[in-house]
């Protein structure tokens, strides 16, 4: 769980980013982190994740059911606010 946190870590040290939720999937070394922004600041927070992921997680060392990647996928969904007259 320590590398979950210094990746979740990274996401929240962007400001105006809030980490939702963290749901480590253990038996598919799959971990997904939801969180929330600004598009430019949610950007960032998912740049840092990944650059966080590169740095920390040895490939060599997978172990689980998923496929070994570091970062399988990053997906971003705009949840857009309109104010209606």
């Amino acid at each position: 769980m320590n590398v979950i946190r210094q990746i979740t870590d990274a996401v929240e040290s962007v400001k105006g980013v809030k980490l939702l939720d963290v749901d480590p999937g253990e038996a598919t070394n799959r971990t997904v982190v939801t969180f929330v922004g600004e598009p430019d600041d949610v950007v960032e927070a998912a740049f840092r994740a990944v650059g966080k992921a590169a740095q920390l997680i040895d490939m060599r060392q997978h172990h689980g059911a998923a496929p070994a990647h570091r970062c399988d996928r990053c997906a971003a969904h705009c949840a857009c606010q309109r104010n209606n007259p």
